[in-house]
């Protein structure tokens, strides 16, 4: 039997592509490609100093980035800092302050005063959503870009996007973006695959998983199509984001998916200070991502059968399974929510069919509809979550299974879920991922050891890995 997987964080957020971490490394080492210097940097360096101290020189922007800042102070100098790196004259950075009371708004003026290209205005104090709207209404960029004041944004990852929209047509651009976990930079196995080679034009219809890609601040949008299909952000909910992404994936004539190294840096703290993360599993915020999802659905739904199956899998796959997770630290009332939003949001018909849903989520989801507490709990008791379940969950998708839920109705109503999908997971088609293969060579009576990367989507493979025939000593973090 193969040993399982481990999580190894890749070289960084600014360095390497996408698959560089973490990634399913044979051993080996993964390519770096050049970011390259890009069409927008080819301008006149005697501009510089006369341009940033004046603001003459630059006409109007190519790029509006929007940074609404409520109390942030400890991150807003490092976030504005890496916007402002460089002196490129083509974007403007606009700060909406939300009523900050810790200094952040100093910040901000402070930075500005040496640089033009910064500006600064009064958000009240009405949440992101408003703040993002306004910075909108006044942004003066072809095309428009959000940042949070707690994050951070690699060097050139703005002008990748940019040049791609320039060159190609489209009206969103969207980049891998880098979660940095006690100072550990990772990426996520889903966004590896999506990201694996660059896109230009393609749709939700054609490339569906980019639904999994529901960020605002990962992108680029042409604001000429951000105001001609009318999108805001909705004003008063927490998650204000997801449904007018949703949208703006669906209604963009053409998306481009690069493949460059990290464009965005999401700032994880364990102390759940960053802005993302403020009470995400209590009983307010289960019941705003109720709504949420509430609202994408007769989008995605009227998109048809792929877009909607895209989406679920989204759903299934990431969304629902973070709250079951959380049981153990959450309070009664939180746990209530949690089983009243998985059967709001699906049905048992979708946990079974959706396709690319793994196993474990797929019988986790499962009897947390039917309201089985316990057989959640075992579950995740049982260690379904690590490395070692998953590899003998793609081997076998119901054997491991089988102590944690035949004890109950629904858990055995999952078993059967489970070995239905079965047939999903093999006729998955391996050919639209390549490996990258670095180096192989032979062991002492134990097969080829395989150096270089591969993404383990979909559960591809699955007849190799059965067999033994691969060595693999890398790491994935999710299917998909």
């Amino acid at each position: 039997m193969p040993m399982p997987p481990r999580v190894v964080a890749g070289p960084g957020c600014s360095a390497g592509s996408a698959a560089s971490g973490p990634v399913v490394q044979y051993g080996g080492g993964v390519s770096q490609p050049s970011s390259g210097g890009g069409i927008l940097h080819k301008v006149q360096a005697r501009r510089k100093d006369f341009a940033l101290k004046t603001g003459h020189g630059f006409g109007r922007p190519l790029l509006s980035v929007i940074v609404p800042v409520y109390n942030t102070a400890e991150y807003f100098e490092t976030c504005l800092t890496s916007l402002l790196d460089g002196w490129e004259p083509w974007r403007e950075v606009i700060v909406v302050d939300d009523g900050s009371t810790d200094g952040s708004r100093a910040i901000a003026e402070r930075l500005a005063a040496a640089d033009a290209r910064l500006r600064v205005i009064s958000g009240g104090h009405h949440g992101p959503a408003h703040a993002r709207n306004l910075g909108v209404s006044k942004a003066r960029g072809r095309y428009l870009a959000f940042v949070d004041s707690d994050d951070a944004v690699p060097p050139d990852a703005l002008a990748r996007l940019v040049e791609s929209l320039e060159q190609s047509g489209s009206d969103l651009a969207t980049g891998p973006f880098c979660e940095v976990r006690r100072g550990e930079p990772q990426f996520a196995q889903w966004i590896r695959v999506l990201h694996d080679t660059h896109v230009t034009g393609t749709s939700a219809a054609e490339t569906p998983l980019v639904l999994r890609n529901f960020y605002p601040w990962n992108k680029a949008y042409r604001a000429a199509f951000w105001r001609s299909q009318g999108l805001a952000f909705r004003e008063g909910s927490m998650f204000e984001d997801q449904p007018l992404v949703t949208e703006a994936l669906l209604g963009a004539h053409g998306i481009d998916i690069v493949d460059a190294p990290a464009v965005y840096t999401w700032q994880r703290r364990e102390d759940e200070s960053s802005r993302s993360q403020v009470g995400f599993y209590r009983k307010k915020a289960v019941e705003a991502r109720a709504e949420a999802i509430d609202l994408t659905r007769p989008v995605v739904t009227a998109a048809g059968r792929t877009v909607l199956d895209g989406w679920l899998y989204t759903v299934i796959e990431h969304y629902l399974p973070n709250y079951l997770r959380a049981f153990p630290k959450i309070d009664e009332e939180d746990i209530a929510a949690a089983l009243a939003l998985v059967r709001g949001a699906v049905t048992l018909e979708e946990i079974a069919s959706v396709p690319r849903v793994d196993a474990a989520t797929r019988a986790l989801v499962w009897v947390a509809h039917e309201g089985d507490r316990a057989a959640v709990e075992r579950l995740l008791a049982d260690g379904f979550e690590t490395p070692a379940r998953w590899m003998r969950v793609l081997v076998d998708p119901v054997g491991p299974l089988r102590p944690s839920l035949e004890g109950s109705a629904a858990g055995r109503a999952a078993l059967e879920a489970v070995a239905a999908a079965r047939a999903q997971w093999l006729d998955f088609d391996p050919a639209r991922f390549t490996p990258r293969t670095v180096e192989t060579e032979w062991l002492d009576g134990d097969g080829v050891a395989v150096r270089g990367d591969l993404p383990l989507a979909g559960m591809f493979g699955v007849d190799a890995i059965a067999a033994g025939a691969v060595n693999l000593t890398g790491t994935f973090e999710d299917p998909w």
